[in-house]
């Protein structure tokens, strides 16, 4: 703290009429002034994993880049992860857990529902049911892995569109927040300018966005939440 002290010369500050403003508004200026001193909120390049369905008929996954991915599309995304290595670690862990076929889902070279018969490490050493040589029908696998990933699924984007935000403090001031599908499109403080901000391609997918209005629609408090056409 001394250290970081001595280096201040200068504090500036935002006024917000409530905490999601200021969450918000955090998120955004480290990302663009990448202070030394906070590396938790930077700029990322977050992964997730799909299911991608195979000929044979099992449900490998793969990893997408979700910045610019539809999440409304229908598709299922699991997990949110800094990069490919620390998503593809995290796999290994869910498929010990749940004795699931790394063969099936991707973790391991060679064919899914292998035709041959031929199983997987895991299954040889008894961590696995028998997916890649037939011992597990593919069905139940692919059930039971959706199952184990169900808890790490990002969540459907609750509103039908556009939500705008309003945030009131004490001095009567209000903050329009204005929401689309997990992307923040801005403040104004005017109600009318908030119809006037819409998604474009410059609103990536940010998961320190994403945890804070996870966190935030489970207890908006005294906010008002307007759906816009």
């Amino acid at each position: 703290e001394a250290k970081l002290a001595q280096q201040v010369t200068r504090v500036e500050w935002t006024e917000t009429a409530g905490e999601l403003g200021a969450l918000l508004a955090e998120a955004r200026a480290v990302k663009v002034a990448r202070p030394m001193a906070n590396r938790r909120l930077r700029a990322q390049q977050p992964v997730s994993f799909v299911f991608d369905a195979s000929p044979e008929g099992d449900e490998r996954l793969k990893v997408i880049d979700i910045a610019g991915a539809e999440l409304d599309s229908g598709q299922d995304f699991f997990g949110i992860y800094k990069d490919a290595k620390s998503a593809w670690r995290a796999l290994e862990e869910i498929c010990r857990a749940h004795r699931l076929c790394p063969k099936t889902l991707g973790l391991e070279a060679g064919r899914g529902a292998s035709t041959d018969g031929a199983s997987c490490f895991a299954f040889q050493i008894g961590r696995c049911k028998g997916a890649c040589c037939g011992k597990e029908p593919l069905g139940l696998h692919n059930a039971r892995a959706r199952i184990a990933l169900a808890t790490i699924r990002i969540a459907g984007w609750p509103f039908r569109g556009r939500v705008v935000v309003m945030e009131s403090d004490w001095r009567g001031c209000h903050d329009f927040h204005v929401l689309d599908r997990w992307r923040y499109l801005g403040t104004v403080r005017e109600e009318t300018e908030a119809k006037e901000l819409r998604l474009g391609n410059e609103h990536a997918f940010d998961p320190d966005i994403y945890r804070i209005l996870r966190r935030f629609f489970e207890n908006p408090g005294t906010a008002r939440i307007v759906e816009l056409a």
